[in-house]
Parts: structure tokens; sequence; C-alpha cells
């Protein structure tokens, strides 16, 4: 209709300036400037409306016809040829303008039709113009960046987004893709209100068919949660290549369809041995059912966690292992396969094996150690009995006899007891000095004769011909050495035979106790040196013991840079052990001068005692046992007293324990050593409190000796020799 339009109008122009030029009394004129003149008029391209550049075309025919050079001619035939072409001019222009019209017709219902698919699809659809002017957004560009379309269309990027870089790394694009004429896929990061979003778009530049650039169009979408997917899954990937954990995937039916490193460390098999494989060539023979039963929980979408088995590794060996199982579901719900985490728990099996082992030699410790107290605690008590009902001489003797044994039975096992723990904290310290093996050796061989002669023993010693000298503790080495000859004392069948061996041996000394008694199980051999270790001799009947002696020499023995080693051919067949240790020096013995230790100072007949402790029997008896003795006691139960009386008491030696009320035995010390008379005093602490972290404490305090209960009667009596009267 618009074309029908035009072409009238063409025609009613052209029949006026036909009509017009009749009634002019022009003349002949030529006719090829009324042709140029319109073909230039109707090659001019301006965007403007097809009427008014019909009219323009209409304006330059006219002033074609009438400027054109005439000459006055009555010629009809130059006449009519001038009118003729004016018409053809017209005509041409008409058609020229009639195709361009259809041509632009076109255009706007391709426009129409891109717009019409841009809103139904749900990508982002857009076109800009050469100046980076949005001229075509759908609603899903509207959608994504979270603004109308009247704040986008007509703008460029500048303008509607909000971080500057952005838009001049887009605008950088656009310009590229335009310039080239090309079609390019690029990732944009943009910021909106809700955040910063990545959209990937395919851009394609436009150019005309005389190659000018027109803009470009583009297609995109939001990948920001694809990305961030993207990146979560490598993250996952990174983690299950490296962590240590066994991560496998499989099909309900049991099929491996993924094995990470971790597996193959934990089980061997490398992916490409096991992929496509059953998972049951992992599970033991013994466990045929468990599978199975796996899958079925997994079929009815359970999950298995923290399941607690065993696996068989690739070179036959068994692991234990914890099993957390999860269904796999696809996108509509339905389950596929499992994934499995499986974590190595050898270790920790083994180590729970070991604490259950443990927990039962210390319950089993905590009963021996009940039975060997109630033991010498029974005999004491019937010797107290017999004390009080029999009062012969014989009798008493006996009786005292039995009580000193007993009493000595129990400090040693305190002992043992209190060096386990100090050893165990770090807080047990050698006391080194120049020793002479020998000498020691003989210190632990009178420890043990009498128990020899009871049990009827044969013990055999030798010594090496040349002195062996040790920097050493004397009294745990002989602590060391007494503990084995008891042991082989105890667990020899009467008549038996004990053979001891000092020698030289790899730079250094070694002295084996060998007996020919029960012996010790082969399997038991390493465990024979752990705490709270009770041997199983089935032969043994007797003895028990408290299962700390021989973890108490091997640490002691490590503690003089020593070892020792346990051998037995079995049950019944004997033992030895063999003690090596590190020597100072040799030196002939003729070279050798004695050194004699300090002069006690010759008896006094009496001195003052005073006696300081919170328990009234102990003070009462140790009152008693000085006054027996021929000294003159006093008593006080608490510090302040004590600092009291023996301000009036004025004592030689003062023992004085720790633990008091009102005030503690360190704070009775410096009062007493801070007052004039107290400052020669001799001060002796004596308590149960006995490492040597407390020995310093009391020097501090200002104590000059330090003692640990029960007191043996020798060292009471070596005190009070080396008291001088003031």
């Amino acid at each position: 209709m618009r074309r029908l339009t035009v072409i009238a109008l063409w025609l009613l122009l052209a029949s006026g300036v036909l009509a017009a030029d009749l009634l002019l009394p022009l003349g002949a004129a030529m006719g090829v400037p009324y042709v140029l003149l319109a073909l230039i008029g109707g090659g001019i391209d301006a965007p403007w409306f097809p009427f008014a550049r019909a009219a323009l075309i209409t304006l330059f025919i006219g002033i074609g016809w009438y400027a054109s050079p005439v000459v006055a001619t009555n010629d009809p035939a130059m006449l009519a040829a001038n009118r003729l072409l004016a018409v053809l001019a017209v005509w041409i222009a008409a058609i020229w303008a009639a195709r361009r019209l259809s041509a632009e017709q076109a255009e706007d219902r391709a426009t129409d039709l891109l717009q019409t698919v841009a809103e139904a699809t749900s990508d982002m659809v857009f076109a800009k113009d050469r100046s980076g002017k949005l001229v075509l957004a759908n609603p899903a560009v509207c959608r994504a960046l979270g603004k109308p379309a009247e704040r986008l269309l007509g703008h460029d990027e500048a303008e509607w987004i909000e971080e500057a870089g952005e838009a001049v790394l887009i605008r950088g694009n656009d310009r590229r893709i335009m310039e080239g004429g090309r079609t390019e896929v690029v990732e944009e990061w943009v910021t909106i209100p809700d955040g910063k979003r990545l959209f990937r778009v395919t851009k394609m530049g436009l150019r005309s068919k005389a190659g000018r650039v027109m803009g470009l169009v583009g297609v995109g979408k939001d990948v920001t949660a694809e990305r961030q997917a993207d990146e979560a899954n490598q993250w996952l990937a990174a983690i299950i290549k490296s962590t240590n954990d066994a991560i496998i995937g499989k099909t309900l039916g049991g099929i491996v369809t993924s094995w990470n490193g971790g597996a193959e460390r934990l089980y061997g098999y490398t992916a490409d041995e096991v992929i496509g494989q059953t998972i049951a060539r992992l599970v033991p023979p013994d466990r045929p059912d468990e599978v199975p039963g796996i899958l079925a929980r997994l079929g009815r979408g359970e999950f298995v966690d923290h399941f607690e088995t065993v696996r068989v590794c690739k070179d036959g060996s068994l692991r234990d292992v914890s099993l957390n199982i999860s269904p796999i579901k696809d996108t509509q719900g339905q389950i596929i396969g499992a994934s499995a985490i499986a974590r190595d728990i050898t270790e920790r099996k083994e180590t729970e094996k070991k604490l259950r082992e443990f927990d039962r030699r210390k319950d089993e410790f905590l009963a021996m150690l009940g039975h060997e107290l109630r033991n010498p605690l029974a005999s004491l008590a019937n010797a107290v009995e017999i004390l009080r009902m029999v009062q012969d001489p014989e009798t008493v003797e006996k009786s005292r006899a039995i009580m000193q044994r007993q009493l000595a039975q129990l400090t040693r096992l305190v002992d043992d007891l209190l060096d386990v723990s100090r050893i165990s904290q770090g807080k047990l310290h050698l006391q080194r000095s120049r020793i002479e093996l020998a000498a020691v050796v003989r210190s632990a061989l009178e420890d043990i004769q009498e128990l020899v002669e009871q049990r009827g023993h044969k013990l055999s010693v030798t010594f090496p011909e040349v002195p062996i000298f040790l920097e050493a503790d004397p009294i745990r080495l002989s602590q060391v050495l007494t503990n084995l000859l008891t042991n082989a004392a105890k667990y020899t069948p009467p008549g038996g035979h004990i053979e001891l061996l000092v020698e030289w041996r790899e730079a250094g000394a070694r002295v084996s106790v060998r007996d020919n008694g029960l012996g010790i199980p082969p399997d038991k051999l390493d465990s024979a040196f752990e705490m709270f270790g009770q041997l199983d001799r089935t032969l043994e009947t007797t003895y028990k013991g408290l299962g700390v002696g021989l973890s108490l020499v091997k640490s002691l023995v490590e503690l003089h840079g020593g070892t020792i080693e346990a051998h037995s051919d079995g049950l019944g067949k004997g033992s030895a052990f063999r003690v090596w240790l590190p020597i100072a020096s040799t030196i002939e013995a003729s070279q050798q001068g004695t050194q004699s230790g300090a002069v006690a100072a010759p008896p006094l007949a009496t001195r003052r005692v005073l006696l300081v402790d919170d328990n009234p029997d102990v003070a009462h008896s140790l009152a008693r046992l000085m006054e027996m003795l021929g000294h003159e006691t006093r008593i006080a139960f608490d510090g302040l007293e004590a600092v009291e009386v023996a301000a009036v008491f004025q004592p030689h030696l003062v023992l004085l324990d720790i633990g008091l009320p009102k005030l503690d035995g360190y704070d009775a010390a410096r009062r007493i050593r801070a007052q004039p008379w107290g400052e020669q005093m001799v001060l002796a602490a004596v308590t149960g409190w006995g490492q040597e972290v407390d020995r310093q404490r009391a020097k501090v305090a200002g104590f000059d000796h330090h003692l640990t209960k029960p007191v043996k009667i020798e060292a009471l009596q070596a005190l009070l020799d080396g008291v001088r009267t003031q």
C-alpha cells in the first residue's frame, strides 16, 4: 500500500511538471542535464522518510528542467524530446525510491522478527550500534543486570555498569569484535546490586555490504553458578586426589567405578586393576555376607556410618578400616550407585589392643599389690599380738625379726612404686660418682644372701682380674642387681643354681645373672620389661610380683647409658639377663688408694631431740625410740608449736615433718633459722616426699638433712652421732 501511494505521488508530480512546461513559452533545451540531475538527486543517501526523499528528487528535476540552457525554438521535435527526457528522469527516480522503501520495509520486518525471538528466549539477546549503545535488549538482559529496559536502551556500558574497570574491559572486547567483523565467545564479569556475576557471551560484529561497521549482536547467559560449581569440583577433585583416605565409587552391583590415590595407597591396587571389577575382591573369605548386606542397605537409601571391618590388600595383608558409605542419586532421585570412604584404623586398633592389655595388666597389678601389701601387714599384725601376749626374750626377738623383715619388704614395695612414678615423669636423677663395680655387686649380694639361703640355691660369682670403674649411682646400680638376683632366687625352684658373671665386653662392663629356674616363654621376651608385665609361667605357684621390677631395672640401666637383654630357651629352661654399662676407666687396684668416709663424732651421752609430726603414733613411737637410745625428747604436732618448743627446749636436733598444720615444715625451719638460738641447730626433714626437687626445696628452707619415711634406725643413729653439743 505504501508503494502504490508513492508511485501515485510521483505520477502526479510528473504530470504537473509537464503541464507547466506546456504553458511556458520556452524553446527547446538540452535533455541530458535533466537525466543527470535526476540521477544525482535519486542517489543521495539521506536518512529521511521516503516521501521527503521523493520531493527532493522532484525539486532537482524541476531545477534541471528550467535551469538548463534553453534555446527559443518552435521546433516541436526538440520540445517533445526535452519533455520525454524529463518524464523519463521522473520515472527513474520514482522506481529507485520505491525499491529503497521496499528494502527498509523488509528491514523493519526482520527487526520485528528479531525482537519477537529475543523476547521469547531465556538467553540474553542484545544488539549495540557502532558507538556501543544498546539498541536491543530482551527481558533476559534486564533480569540478569537487574535494571529496566529504559535504563539500558540508548546507553553504553559505562552508564549502567558500576565498576569502571569492568566497563573498560567490555568496551575493549566490543571494539575488537566490531572492527574485526568476527564472532567471539568471551567471559565478562559484571557487578550488579546482588554482587558480581559472570556472563559467557557470543558476540558477532555487523558490517554493511559496503564494509562499514554497523555494530554487534550478542547472545549470552549467566554462568556464575557454573563457574562456582567448576571451582568446587576442582577443589573436591584435589581433595580426593590428595587425601590419605580411600574414596571409591561403585554401582549398586558392587562394581568399582572410581578409585583415588588414597585407595591405591591403602589397598595396593592401581585404578586400572580394580575399575570394572567387583569390590568383593577386598573382602576376606570369612565375611561373605558383608558386601550384599551393605549394598542392600544402600539400595534402600540408607547410609553406612563408621562401619569397622577388615579388608584384604593386594599383598594379602589384612587392614582394619572404618567405612562411611553413601548412596548416589541421579537428577530424578534414583539411586544409581554408592560412594565409600575407607580410613585405615589399623594403628588405632593396635593401640586400643595395647591399651586393653595395659588395663588388664593394671588390674592384675592392683590385685597383686593388695596381695603383696596384705602379706607383710598380716605378719606385722601377728607379731604385734605375740609381743602383747608373750614377754620372754626369745619370742620377742623372733617377733622383732619378723617385723623388721616385713617392714623392709613394705619399704621396698613403696620405693619401687615411687621410683617408677619418678622415672615416668622424668624426675628421677642419678647421683653419679666414681665407683668400683665389684663393690656394688657385693652390696647387692649381701641384700639377697638371706633369700638365697632360704631357697637352698647355689650361688656362684665371677669377677674380672682387673677392677672395673664406672661413673654411676651406686644405690641405683645396686638396686638393679638386687632386683635381678631376687627374681632369679624367687623364680628358681629350691636347690637351684644362680650364676653372676662380671666381665669386660665391647668397651664396657657386662653383668650377667643366669639361673636354671622357670624360664620365660619365647613370645614374652619382648614384653618382659613392660610396665605391669606379668609373665605367664605355668610352673610358678608361689611368687607373682607386682610387674614393675624389670621395667624399673630397664629404666635405671638406660639412665646410666646402658642396655639390658633377656634370654630364655622357654618354660622350665631357665633365663639370663645381661646388663651392659659404659665404663669410666680402668685402674689397677694396686694404684688405688682407699678413700675413707667422713669420721663420725664420738658418741655423746645425751642429746636434746625435738620431734615434730602431726601423726601422734609416729611422733610418740619415734620419741620412745630416741629415749631408749638415751636421748632427751620433746614433741610438737604443728609448725607453730614446733617453733615455740624449740625456743624453750633449745634442741641439738630437730626431726621436722613437712606436711604440718598451721605452719608447714619449710616455714617452721625458716623461722627457727631466723632466731639467734636456731642458727647452729641441726634440722632434719623427715617426710614422705623424697624426690630430688623436695630435697632441694628443703635445703633452700634451711634444713641440714633430708630423710624419707620410714627412717631406718641406722640412719638416725648416724645422724645423732654427727650432732655436736652446743
